[in-house]
């Protein structure tokens, strides 16, 4: 059994990542012509996506940091965020305090993932194997993006808040039957194989967005105002799936 945790500051304001999750193998052999093994692991992560993934490929977070000029300071005396100067025009033109902003929004994204598999073998007679495995995987994971209302100066503000919530579910099995038959007649191996496999996996989405929130302070989509809102669902289902093989291994001199 092992564990994990990981917390991971990013070298930009508003980035960050975290990670812990779990493991267990398992192995016994309860007869001699019997083995049993399973594998099981849980993660979860928490991604903090502002600096990576705030506005377009044209200007990006970054971008206009490096793009701000030096006399407009990140944070002013009185603790007010720094801003272009009222009396010089010319500071509509200055991006807005990306320091500010990555401190402002809220763009996070968490992900759960535990995935397990049970194998079994057995031997009955000399030279045969009869292994059946089952695995599968239950996924989901919530997205916030919330944009608040704030005013730096006359050209650098929003006045009305939105906020975009997501969520997402997925699973997956499988299930794989093999039987293998080896003799050795002479200098010759024979090894005859069949196989039957199933599966069926489904993925469903879901995301909700409105703007014109009263407060910045909680994030929940009910709390915005229900004549500006969006919707988008998707489900894919994956029906289930069934095939088998089987296969020889011809004479192999030794």
């Amino acid at each position: 059994m092992s564990g994990e945790y990981m917390n991971q500051e990013g070298v930009a304001e508003g980035s960050g990542f975290k990670r812990y999750g779990f493991r267990l193998n398992l192995d016994n052999k309860p007869r001699e012509w019997a083995t049993v093994s399973t594998n099981l692991s849980f993660n979860q992560t928490k991604e903090d996506l502002v600096t990576t993934n705030y506005g377009d490929a044209q200007s990006p977070l970054i971008a206009n940091a490096l793009r701000l000029t030096p006399q407009i300071p990140v944070v002013n005396y009185n603790g007010t965020w720094g801003s272009s100067d009222p009396v010089n025009g010319a500071g509509q033109y200055a991006p807005t305090n990306p320091i500010a902003l990555a401190s402002l929004i809220t763009n996070n994204n968490t992900r759960k993932q535990f995935l397990g598999g049970l194998n079994l073998a057995i031997m009955p007679i000399k030279g045969l194997t009869i292994r059946s495995s089952i695995n599968g995987s239950i996924g989901d994971g919530f997205t916030t993006y919330y944009t608040p209302t704030y005013n730096l100066d006359q050209w650098h503000n929003n006045l009305i808040a939105s906020l975009q919530n997501g969520s997402y579910q997925s699973w997956y099995w499988n299930w794989n039957e093999l039987v293998e038959y080896t003799r050795q007649i002479g200098k010759h191996n024979f090894t005859l194989m069949a196989s039957h496999e199933a599966q069926e996996s489904e993925y469903k989405a879901l995301s909700a967005g409105r703007t014109g929130f009263l407060t910045n302070d909680i994030f929940d989509v009910n709390a915005g105002d229900a004549s500006h809102q969006g919707r988008y669902h998707e489900h894919s289902p994956c029906p289930p799936m069934k095939g088998h093989g089987a296969g020889a291994y011809l004479p192999n001199q030794l």
